[in-house]
């Protein structure tokens, strides 16, 4: 396949669709865990305004807030399940993890 060919540039066109409704919906998550986009900007010192932009997918966002956004709704659901998975099955996949290494 060649780097132009209609099916590369549909996948190209495909992954940049995916990668920023992804971002869209991970910006929308870490709005209502920070609750309100006004904490979130405070937090990823932005405007707020640039919060609305990339909920919308108007803009793209720069890979150092989309991290520390990723980095919120990581630490939201690692408290939100914390203690929900039997410490022996923590201990089982150690074992496992450690064997395989």
């Amino acid at each position: 396949q060649a780097a132009n060919s209609p099916a590369s540039a549909f996948a190209l066109r495909y992954n940049r669709r995916v990668r920023i409704q992804t971002h869209m919906r991970a910006v929308q998550q870490a709005v209502e865990i920070a609750g309100g986009i006004a904490p979130l900007a405070t937090y990823l010192q932005v405007s707020p305004m640039l919060i609305a932009a990339w909920i919308q997918g108007a803009t793209d966002v720069p890979a150092a807030p989309f991290l520390r956004i990723v980095d919120i709704i990581v630490e939201h659901e690692g408290a939100r399940i914390r203690g929900a998975i039997p410490l022996s099955e923590v201990q089982s996949f150690r074992h496992r993890q450690a064997a395989n290494s």
